[in-house]
């Protein structure tokens, strides 16, 4: 993303927030302060990505890869966020090892009530 000119002009509209440190590839990779490549032997791995999803859309509950920092933009509409502590057993909320996402619609209908109830330990309750 960013490599040609329609994405680039994209990537124009934005700046990295400066509330966001600065993260591991940028460090290893020798990204400027932007995230924009250096002329360093080892090319950072790909790390912009522009979704796009009707309504009711959205990713599978998820660890963001590799350390990376992320930040998003609702153009219209809303996106409801669950974040629960690191030491939550991914099992307990869907996130089984070796097996695919679940959607986040399934998600919310399977989990959302389990993980928001008064039975759910507390010290495994997520901030919405």
């Amino acid at each position: 993303f960013g490599d040609d000119d329609p994405t680039r002009i994209l990537l124009n509209e934005y700046t990295v927030p400066k509330c966001f440190s600065r993260d591991l590839f940028e460090l290893e990779c020798g990204s400027d302060s932007d995230g924009d490549e250096t002329t360093e032997e080892e090319p950072r791995p790909p790390y912009r990505w522009l979704l796009i999803g009707p309504e009711r859309s959205g990713t599978g509950l998820h660890v963001d890869p590799l350390w990376t920092n992320a930040w998003v933009t609702v153009l219209q509409g809303r996106k409801r966020w669950l974040l629960f502590p690191p030491h939550t057993p991914h099992e307990s909320i869907g996130m089984i090892e070796g097996q695919p996402q679940i959607p986040s619609s399934i998600w919310f209908a399977d989990y959302y009530e389990k993980v928001t109830s008064t039975s759910w330990p507390a010290e495994y309750k997520p901030i919405e």
